[in-house]
């Protein structure tokens, strides 16, 4: 099938991904909103205000650095799995040892546990970005997209369950964690690994993590400098003014957010088949 002709159905089932989940997004508030304040948001940005930043770093590098292999072979996978594994663990321990400084900083002691859990999302991501690269440089966008709405309504079903039983702001955690958990487990059954640790390469994982590095810097800049609302904002106001400037940030630039992210997800794998077709 011609490349153009691909792309184009790639990029259908992005933009249909990132609107199922956008839905289950405000499904989300409109379920949660029964049990959750917004201080209880709130509380979920100042303990994410370390965590959020380094998603970045987080989601992107290693896909993208895997994508922009000519081929994923045995050695590229089981490189990619291990730097992704080592580089979630050094994002979870820097999160882990920020937490109690967020904590000092807010002056609320309720968000270092919080804190502190919220860097295992990287660690229950992480197994999936092989996989997740090897989907995208295929252009079979339809997998993605189903296992992203799969992930997004048993993360919701988990938060609702966590929000009904008096859990606050654990509950938005719950629901992030199941949805990584669920997302990863989905991506394993869906792609076949051929992951050794044997055939792992420091040449090729001293690539990735370059081209990874290069990928997520102007991602990671502009993501720094939108966090001056959590930070400032959850030390003079609290979390309650916090949280509904947090909830309407989502509701109001989510949407635009997810349909760029759906297009550029595409363009990516696209572009560098081109250019080795080239």
């Amino acid at each position: 099938r011609p490349l153009a002709a691909r792309a184009a159905r790639a990029s259908i089932w992005s933009l249909a991904g990132q609107g199922a989940q956008q839905l289950v997004g405000v499904l989300s508030f409109l379920l949660l909103a029964r049990w959750l304040t917004p201080a209880d948001y709130g509380l979920a940005g100042m303990a994410t205000a370390v965590s959020g930043v380094l998603a970045i770093a987080g989601d992107t590098g290693v896909v993208a650095a895997l994508v922009r292999q000519p081929d994923i072979d045995e050695e590229a996978e089981a490189t990619g799995f291990l730097v992704a594994l080592v580089g979630a663990g050094a994002l979870a321990g820097v999160v882990g040892a920020s937490a109690p400084l967020l904590a000092w900083y807010f002056a609320d002691s309720r968000i270092a546990p919080l804190g502190l859990a919220m860097g295992l999302n990287f660690l229950l991501a992480a197994p999936g970005r092989v996989s997740t690269a090897k989907l995208t440089k295929q252009l079979d966008f339809s997998t993605l997209a189903r296992v992203g709405f799969a992930a997004s309504l048993s993360g919701l079903a988990a938060g609702v369950i966590v929000a009904s039983r008096g859990g606050g702001a654990w509950a938005l955690f719950a629901q992030m964690a199941t949805t990584y958990a669920v997302q990863t487990a989905l991506l394993f059954a869906n792609t076949p690994h051929r992951i050794s640790v044997r055939k792992f390469s420091r040449e090729r994982a001293a690539d990735l993590a370059t081209f990874g590095s290069e990928m997520t810097g102007f991602l990671l800049a502009v993501t720094v400098a939108r966090s001056g609302d959590a930070v400032l904002g959850g030390r003079l106001l609290g979390p309650a003014p916090l949280g509904l400037l947090s909830m309407a940030a989502k509701l109001g630039v989510g949407p635009v957010q997810r349909l760029s992210g759906a297009l550029s997800s595409v363009f990516m794998p696209t572009y560098f088949e081109v250019a080795e077709g080239g």
